[in-house]
C-alpha cells in the first residue's frame, strides 16, 4: 500500500473512529449487494440502463475496497500476510474448480 494512501486511511480512522469506519464498511457492502441484485434481476436490454447499473456496481466496489483497505490499516494487517492468504484462497478455488470439472467430465 502506498504511503500516501495508508496515511490518508489513518487520518480517516482517527477522525471518524474505528467503530464508524467498520459500520461504514458494513453499509457499503450492503449497498454493493443491492447493486448486484438489481443488475441480476434486470430484464432490460437497454444499454443506458445496463450502463447505469454497472456504474453503480463499480462505484460500490470502489467504496468497499477503500474501506477494506482501511480495515487492513486499522487491524495492522501486513500486506504480505494478506497476499499470502489471498493466494491460498485462489489455490483453494482452483482446486474446487478442477474437482468440479472432473466431476462434470465424468457425467
Amino acid at each position: 500500500m502506498e504511503r500516501y494512501v495508508k496515511e490518508l486511511y489513518e487520518k480517516a480512522i482517527k477522525l471518524w473512529t474505528p467503530e464508524f469506519q467498520i459500520m461504514m464498511l458494513n453499509e457499503e457492502m450492503a449497498e454493493l449487494t443491492i447493486a448486484i441484485n438489481k443488475m441480476m434481476r434486470l430484464k432490460s436490454n437497454d444499454t443506458v440502463v445496463i450502463d447505469s447499473k454497472l456504474r453503480k456496481i463499480i462505484t460500490e466496489i470502489a467504496d468497499v475496497k477503500i474501506l477494506l483497505e482501511q480495515m487492513q490499516v486499522l487491524f495492522k494487517i501486513k500486506s504480505t500476510d494478506l497476499e499470502e492468504e489471498y493466494f491460498n484462497k485462489l489455490r483453494k478455488m482452483e482446486g474446487m474448480i478442477n474437482a468440479d470439472l472432473k466431476t462434470q467430465a465424468k457425467s
